[in-house]
């Protein structure tokens, strides 16, 4: 069954380092906390998660300085409560 979930974050780091942080994120059985402190920052506040199978992108936009991404995530478990 398909859900839709909607999230708006503000986050203390450059654009850079927030969306190196984020699209490293889902899948990556590989991924690290190497490099600069910044990195393993950004890796701790996106940590990786294990019950996501795969990730595919329907469609990415920047307007008006904002990205907007729609993804299809494949799952092991429910959505939680909150993105029901």
């Amino acid at each position: 069954m398909a859900r839709y979930f909607e999230n708006t974050s503000t986050f203390n780091f450059s654009w850079d380092q927030v969306t190196r942080g984020y699209w490293k994120r889902y899948p990556n059985p590989q991924r690290q906390d190497k490099g600069d402190d910044d990195n393993i920052a950004l890796n701790n506040f996106f940590p990786f998660s294990t019950h996501v199978l795969s990730e595919d992108t329907w469609s990415r936009e920047v307007k008006d300085g904002c990205l907007y991404t729609k993804r299809v995530l494949t799952k092991t478990n429910r959505v939680p409560k909150w993105g029901e």
